[in-house]
């Protein structure tokens, strides 16, 4: 019997193919590249962009509504001590209409002494 220098199963394993197989999945990616880029260069023909600045990168528009913020917690902030302002001062609701508001602390001073009001009650009939 002649001893096989190759400590591997020569029937599974073929050097060749997998080389074959390597290089044919560089060419795949390479036409892949290749076919993207074109079709990037076709896109932005059709669409006609041509390089000019969109409205995302012109200084002289502003983005539109909704922006973002820049100081949530400023924002915020400001926004809290306004409505306590509203909630602890008198003023106009609706002139029109005589729809004034008063300090939250009064309303519920008035709510207690006046009470909610009740519903008169009606008799259910009986069946």
């Amino acid at each position: 019997m002649v001893e096989d220098p190759a400590r591997y199963e020569r029937r599974d394993f073929h050097p060749r193919i997998l080389a074959w197989a390597a290089l044919g999945l560089v060419l795949l990616c390479v036409l892949a590249s290749v076919f993207i880029f074109f079709f990037e260069k076709r896109l932005d023909r059709f669409f006609g962009y041509h390089g000019k600045a969109t409205w995302t990168s012109s200084p002289e528009q502003q983005v539109p509504e909704p922006r973002l913020q820049v100081n949530s917690a400023q924002e915020l902030q400001a926004m809290r001590a306004q409505e306590e302002t509203v909630l602890q001062s008198y003023g106009w609701v609706d002139r029109e209409h005589g729809v004034t508001r008063i300090p939250i602390e009064k309303a519920m001073q008035l709510l207690v002494q006046r009470g909610l009001p009740v519903r008169p009650s009606t008799p259910t009939p009986k069946p």
